[in-house]
């Protein structure tokens, strides 16, 4: 709940406590004045409470004649008879009245204390308020009873509309509703505090709407707008409105009729403002009517064609300090009405501006001032002006004008030394001034001008024309007689177009240079192969440093007027001469034709040097082809065909290093040439394509030398297990081997040496491998074993031992015994001695040759923890 005190009362009662404070001070226990004494009144409102005596309020006998008094000016107490009208003590609280008797009694004043109990008044309870008013005050909606609702209390606002200040409501703020506000007046000494409610209703104000000023020129077509509903142009209006006619223009019939025909009303009454009103009323008679009002206005158009505009005035550059400007606008055959006008202007050139202004037009004429300050350079300004109204006019007719002057204030002719150029001459010739991009307008001027230093002129007067913004000026070769820097003055300009005059400072260099010296000039040229550099030697060139030189070619080549720049040096200096003009062998003359010096751009005609020289033909060029080495060969440079003292081998087509002969050969391209021990001059390159072949280090692969016997492993197999990138060859030793077949059974324990090799040349690895072959990486389980149960050791060549087949691969641990019927051991075998041939290793029978007959093995497998196998063989020779 937001509360909203009273400030200002309560002022008064800390006043009030002030005088009590003051009162206490001096005051003891009154004698002839009577004694101190309090009343408390909580029924305020009681009419038997609106008046005190002050004297019943007070003890012991006061003496009559005295006066009373009160500090504060609120004229509810009768001084003289001390009867205090309550209700004009418009605040709760404590008040303190002074009883003074006069005379010299000790203690002459006593003093009535009143304690006023609190009071909120008599609401309406119900109110209500417009929701446009931001200033309702609370207390309006009170009863007007006496007495009046004590000023000390605060309002409450219980709806927390956030719209309450004081006792004054912000309908505008608080919205549509019925809200609820309560007054509350404090406590004071034992009466308890007083709070009354109030509901104020805030009603909607009524919502005519508004609408655009609807603006149209006297030259628009009106025959659109024969039926303008205004409703349509309202926005935000309430329904149910009455329209009026304000004007009196006779378009609206009735109280809700709405259409109007805009053209009749031109028609009938020209241009002008109509206006139509449109109210509507409130739902609560506490809001009042509101209105609306459109305004129809159609200016009358002002015509300003054939208009024009004359500013005033050029001049020139050195007159723009004092300057003013002015133009006058000057109607044309359309007369244009006396007014003040306001119109916008604008100005273009070196500076721009739009300006707003305004001036009066009378007899068909405004002259108006263009403040300096829009000239601040000289140039071509166009001022134009582009909108122009009578001042009070709406301005909705656009009075189309678009009339403009040149105001020309003309730069004083002055030249540019940078816009000059003279090139520096050669002795005997005329010197040309050229001027461009000049900031000098075209036209005619007229200069004066002087020559001084290495050739002197006084004073002499030309007249130089511009076009385009380039002139030339011509000094003949006859004022300058003698080589050196001549400087050239102009003193004076004037533009014969504006008459504007100005003296110059301007000055320019002339250079006049001297010409080569050809009379010890001399070339030397060196005979040559074909297609060799052809070097010119020069000398006699005295103290030319930079110099271009045009020769001509006769005899086997010919060229003329070419042109080349060189270097010179005490006298010297070298040109080549381009191949591409020497390409026919034999004697070809060159001709010195003419120099120029490049340091002043000075030159020569000559014909004093010339030299004939001859080029050699070159050899055919050798034949070769692309060649392949094997790396192990460590091939060189002798190993190149062809081959011979004339040939010379190269590392590319432009070195000029020969390969000697023990130079390592690599991949790539080598160039050889053949030269003419005669002329001495070599053929072109022909160009062959080395290969090397280097084959890589073959390596063996994880576990690669290991396999089982009973797959019968060769060579073949061998070289699956070995990383190569070609094919492997295999050797029985290390150096000096045997080749051996792919097809070589691999043996236990033996150890073999391979090497990579490229399929295609032949070429091998330089470095092999040497394998150690096992035969035991078997697993018994993948492999049927079977022991024989027989044999015939009868010489036949077929079956004459007994041997286990794949033993040695399966079980490479195994031990054989057997034994016979007698239990005497015959034989004992293992890895090493697999095969019984029938004898008897030890003294068991006669010769140690046993009979036919059964006889008994023990086979101990030694592997896998196996267990023995015992069995009978038969015996048949």
């Amino acid at each position: 709940m937001v509360e909203s005190g009273v400030t200002r009362p309560w002022r008064q009662v800390w006043m009030i406590l002030f005088f009590v404070f003051l009162f206490g001070a001096y005051h003891g226990n009154a004698q002839c004045a009577g004694e101190d004494g309090t009343i408390e009144i909580c029924d305020y409102s009681n009419p038997s409470n609106q008046f005190l005596d002050l004297f019943s309020v007070l003890g012991g006998s006061p003496s009559p004649g005295g006066t009373w008094s009160f500090p504060l000016p609120t004229g509810a107490l009768n001084t003289s008879t001390g009867l205090l009208d309550v209700w004009q003590l418009h605040l709760s609280g404590v008040y303190q009245f002074a009883y003074t008797v006069p005379g010299a009694c000790a203690d002459n004043v006593a003093v009535a204390t009143v304690i006023i109990g609190p009071w909120a008044g008599v609401p309406a309870p119900n109110g209500s308020a417009c929701s446009d008013d931001d200033s309702v005050n609370l207390f309006s909606f009170f009863e007007g009873v006496d007495p009046d609702p004590q000023q000390n209390g605060t309002w409450s606002d219980d709806s927390n509309t956030g719209a309450l200040s004081g006792s004054f409501l912000d309908a505008t703020q608080a919205g549509l509703g019925t809200f609820q506000f309560t007054y509350t007046v404090p406590s004071a000494g034992s009466c308890p505090p007083v709070s009354v409610t109030i509901f104020v209703t805030v009603h909607r104000k009524p919502e005519p709407g508004s609408a655009p000023e609807q603006g149209y020129c006297d030259t628009d077509d009106f025959s659109p707008y024969t039926d303008i509903n205004l409703q349509d142009l309202l926005s935000g209006e309430d329904p149910f409105g009455i329209w009026n006619d304000v004007g009196g223009t006779g378009q609206i019939f009735g109280f809700f009729d709405s259409h109007i025909n805009l053209q009749q009303v031109f028609q009938t009454y020209g241009p002008g403002e109509y206006s139509y009103s449109y109210t509507v009323y409130p739902a609560n008679p506490v809001c009042i009517q509101e209105t609306a009002t459109i305004v129809f206005v159609i200016e009358p158009h002002i015509d300003f064609t054939g208009a024009t505009l004359v500013v005033n005035s050029d001049i020139c550059e050195s007159e723009m300090a004092d300057a003013t400007y002015s133009a006058t606008l000057t109607q044309g055959p359309f007369p244009v009405p006396d007014g003040t006008y306001a119109f916008t202007y604008t100005i273009s050139g070196p500076s721009n501006a739009t300006i707003e202004a305004e001036a009066d037009f009378a007899g068909g004429v405004m002259t108006f001032p263009i403040p300096p300050a829009n000239f601040p350079e000289a140039g071509d300004y166009t001022v134009t002006i582009v909108q122009i109204k009578d001042k009070e006019s709406p301005g909705y007719c656009p009075n189309p004008i678009n009339v403009s002057d040149v105001l020309s204030i003309f730069p004083l002719p002055e030249i540019d030394p940078a816009t000059v150029s003279i090139p520096a001459i050669c002795l005997g010739e005329d010197a040309v001034a050229t001027l461009s991009g000049s900031q000098l307008a075209d036209g005619v001027y007229d200069m004066k001008y002087t020559l001084s230093g290495a050739n002197t002129l006084p004073e002499t007067n030309l007249q130089l024309t511009l076009s385009g913004g380039s002139a030339t000026l011509v000094i003949p070769s006859a004022l300058l007689p003698n080589p050196g820097a001549t400087l050239l003055s102009i003193t004076y300009i004037r533009s014969v177009a504006t008459n504007c005059e100005t003296t110059s400072t301007f000055t320019r260099t002339i250079v006049v240079n001297t010409k080569p010296n050809t009379s010890a000039l001399q070339v030397v040229i060196a005979n040559s192969c074909e297609g060799d550099v052809v070097t010119a030697l020069l000398s006699g060139l005295g103290s030319l440093s930079n110099l271009t030189v045009t020769y001509s070619l006769s005899g086997a080549n010919t060229a003329l007027d070419q042109q080349v720049v060189v270097s010179a040096s005490g006298g010297n200096a070298s040109f080549v001469v381009p191949a591409t003009l020497l390409t026919t062998t034999g004697a070809t003359t060159l001709s010195i034709i003419g120099l120029q010096n490049n340091t002043n751009t000075c030159g020569v005609a000559t014909a004093s040097a010339s030299r004939t020289f001859t080029i050699q033909p070159l050899p055919d060029v050798p034949v070769t082809s692309d060649q392949v080495f094997c790396g192990t060969d460590t091939p060189t440079v002798a190993q190149l065909t062809p081959t011979g003292a004339t040939f010379n081998w190269y590392i590319d087509d432009v070195s000029d290093v020969v390969l000697p002969a023990d130079t390592p050969l690599t991949n790539g391209t080598y160039f050889v040439s053949v030269t003419d021990p005669t002329t001495g001059c070599t053929s072109a390159r022909a160009q062959a394509n080395v290969t090397v072949i280097t084959v890589d280090t073959p390596v063996l692969l994880p576990g690669g030398s290991a396999f089982c016997g009973v797959d019968n492993p060769t060579l073949a197999t061998l070289s699956d297990n070995v990383g190569a990138t070609g094919e492997m060859v295999w050797y029985d030793a290390a150096i000096d081997g045997v080749l051996l077949p792919d097809t070589t059974p691999l043996q236990e324990g033996v150890t073999y040496y391979g090497y990579d090799s490229d399929p295609v040349t032949g070429c091998v690895s330089p470095d092999g491998i040497a394998v150690t072959v096992t035969l035991t990486d078997c697993d018994p389980d993948e492999y049927a074993f079977m022991v024989p149960d027989g044999f015939s050791p009868n010489g036949d060549g077929i079956n004459d031992t007994f041997r286990i087949p794949e033993i040695e691969f399966l079980y490479p641990d195994f031990r054989l015994e057997i034994y016979n019927r007698y239990g005497n051991l015959l034989f004992k075998g293992a890895i090493n001695k697999p095969e019984w041939d029938g004898r008897a290793q030890s003294g068991a029978v006669i010769d140690g040759v046993v009979p036919n007959g059964v006889y008994f093995y023990i086979l101990y497998f030694n592997r896998d923890d196996k267990s023995p196998r015992q069995g009978r063989l038969y015996l048949n020779r």
